[in-house]
């Protein structure tokens, strides 16, 4: 496991990032893309319709939260292209609208889904929205260490930036059972706890009351207005129950770390210790209903099906992330840097399998090992950018 060194006379990192970090950032970006994609796009039931339904606005109730979710999916999408290219925020919105405008004429051909206007603009200003803070932030607090670490410099990060749309999943998989919407507790947690072990392992002596409390609390907040705040729509009181859970946890996790590094010199592997149980916690929850491939009949019974599904593979995709970041320290092969997350995985997956009663079928226990192992490839990248930075290139 690979930790920078947290003193106050380390320069800050470079920006925009190295070859490593433009990598890596392509890596989360595609993820985070993919997942964009699938939950706008399932069941994919395509055929030709009788008649293209366009609308300015979503016609069956909800337009307003219908907008929000638009901006929020595309907001980390914009946040990371611009910290990966440099690229100025009306560029990105231009890409941005040519992306959205791709998905809108593709749900033209979705039964019964029809595409709107408010969707396309939705989308854009989501973008144009990340890729705004990204450039203001860099350019207001270019000297700050603990900013860079917040993007990707940093590997408990990228557990924050995979939580995302795993948040999502769970979320959007919900309409039809709001109160599993408890996940979203434990999955704001982690995020926090991931947040607030960052900010220490940048400025461990920062007192209660320096910036170093706020920057993580703010950033926390901008994590759950993103992952769980489209969730608002399903069951409003849990959604902002995990919402609060997490600006509380990331005040509380600032603490807890302190206290950590008193008792052990690196930080990341205590971290990881701690994460593991709530991830382990979010995948028995999701596994007691296992989600389903059968997208016959389509309609929101289908989608909700393969959400949820999703969801479970984004869980071992996360899994997959802490195995290799637990052996972070280990110089080898992608090959084998994928072989134990991936053993792991699978005997997760299949414990799980035994305890809910053959809920993972066999393809779906397979496909949750090659999740972990696309965990362990982003971890690989992760690795690379942070010898990279180290070595001063």
């Amino acid at each position: 496991m690979l930790l920078l060194p947290a003193s106050a006379d380390i320069p800050p990192l470079p920006s925009p990032s190295p070859v490593t970090g433009r990598r890596l950032g392509a890596l989360f970006f595609c993820y985070l893309a993919a997942a964009v994609a699938l939950i706008t796009l399932a069941p994919f039931q395509f055929a030709r319709p009788t008649q293209f339904r366009v609308a300015w606005i979503v016609l069956d109730g909800g337009w307003a939260t219908d907008v929000v979710l638009n901006v929020v999916l595309f907001a980390p999408l914009g946040l990371l292209w611009q910290r990966m290219t440099g690229a100025r925020p009306l560029a990105v919105l231009g890409l941005a609208l040519i992306a959205a405008l791709a998905i809108e004429g593709a749900q033209l051909f979705l039964a019964p889904r029809y595409s709107t206007a408010s969707d396309l603009v939705a989308n854009g200003v989501g973008a144009w929205l990340g890729a705004t803070l990204s450039e203001a932030a860099a350019r207001r607090v270019d000297s700050t260490l603990l900013i860079s670490r917040l993007w990707l410099d940093q590997p408990l990060m990228g557990l924050v930036w995979l939580l995302i749309p795993l948040a999502w999943l769970v979320g959007l998989s919900s309409a039809s059972d709001p109160a599993r919407l408890w996940l979203l507790v434990p999955i704001g947690a982690a995020a926090a706890l991931g947040i607030a072990a960052v900010a220490v392992v940048t400025q461990p002596g920062v007192g209660r009351a320096e910036p170093g409390v706020v920057l993580p609390f703010a950033a926390s907040l901008l994590w759950a207005a993103i992952a769980i705040v489209p969730s608002v729509r399903v069951a409003p009181w849990l959604a902002l129950g995990a919402v609060a859970t997490t600006g509380l946890v990331v005040m509380l996790g600032g603490r807890l770390w302190r206290l950590a590094l008193q008792r052990e010199r690196r930080l990341e592997p205590q971290v990881v210790r701690v994460l593991v149980p709530l991830l382990l916690l979010v995948l028995a929850g999701l596994s007691r209903e296992g989600g389903s491939l059968d997208l016959r009949g389509g309609g929101e019974a289908a989608r909700e099906g393969l959400l949820h599904l999703l969801a479970v593979f984004a869980a071992f995709t996360l899994l997959g992330y802490l195995v290799a970041e637990s052996r972070g320290r280990r110089r080898e092969s992608l090959g084998r840097a994928i072989i134990w997350p991936m053993t792991i995985a699978l005997l997760v997956g299949a414990l799980l399998r035994v305890v809910t009663m053959d809920v993972l079928a066999t393809p779906q226990l397979l496909a949750s090992g090659f999740a972990a192992g696309v965990g362990a490839v982003l971890y690989d990248a992760q690795r690379a950018h942070i010898i990279a930075l180290l070595a001063g290139r």
